[in-house]
């Protein structure tokens, strides 16, 4: 089985700074409170919804868009739930917001 989330609406037309956003709602929503199950929640909000999706190219890689959220945290569970408030949104390989 496959899980993903979505969004209907984006933060200034960047969903990649969303992730963590609705990683948090599904974590909490589900009573998740080991890191392990929160990073699954990151699972669904970031790779799940390619996945469900079709795209192939997602992820860290060659060839994949480069819209991605760069936090300064010690574990992906920690981007999940502490808001971090350092960060770095990336659009189409282009800083766009800090």
């Amino acid at each position: 089985m496959i899980l993903g989330t979505g969004a209907s609406h984006t933060l200034r037309g960047h969903t990649s700074s969303r992730r963590p956003v609705r990683a948090m709602h599904l974590a909490y929503r589900s009573t998740f409170r080991r890191d392990t199950n929160i990073e699954l929640a990151l699972e669904a909000a970031t790779f799940g919804g390619a996945r469900l999706l079709g795209i192939d190219a997602y992820g860290i890689a060659a060839g994949a868009t480069a819209d991605l959220l760069i936090v300064d945290v010690a574990s992906p569970a920690e981007a999940v739930v502490s808001h971090p408030s350092a960060r770095t949104v990336i659009n189409k390989g282009r800083p766009v917001g800090r």
